[in-house]
């Protein structure tokens, strides 16, 4: 949430540069090249924290794992795995976007409790 706070100002200047300043043309042709400059550190940004929160999901898994005693935690994996199955649902679609794959998760915790 931090994150999107702070590339809201870039987001809200690239917006309003696209109504009013690119409809000039030279002055759009360097403003879309500024755009990709100001962006790229956003972009990046954004990599990064989805990689990071990946990896802080396989750590809740573990931590879940070991609190529950591996009792449990397979088997919420397995349940949670048909929800991505059900043609056209968008909303689970969404709601795991920045989560791993689950198969991953399982094969995680599987390998942990070995």
């Amino acid at each position: 949430m931090l994150l999107h706070y702070l590339t809201l100002p870039v987001n809200f200047g690239i917006g309003l540069a696209n109504t009013t300043i690119n409809r000039i043309p030279i002055f759009g042709l360097i403003f879309t090249l500024a755009t990709v400059v100001f962006r790229l550190p956003s972009d990046i940004a954004h990599f990064l924290n989805g990689s990071t929160s990946q990896l802080q999901e396989y750590q809740a898994d573990r931590f879940a794992g070991k609190l529950m005693n591996g009792v449990g935690i397979l088997e919420f994996l397995d349940d949670i795995s048909h929800l991505n199955q059900k043609p056209g649902d968008k909303f689970c679609d969404w709601i795991t976007r920045s989560h791993p794959a689950i198969e991953l998760r399982h094969d995680e915790l599987t390998r942990e409790s070995q």
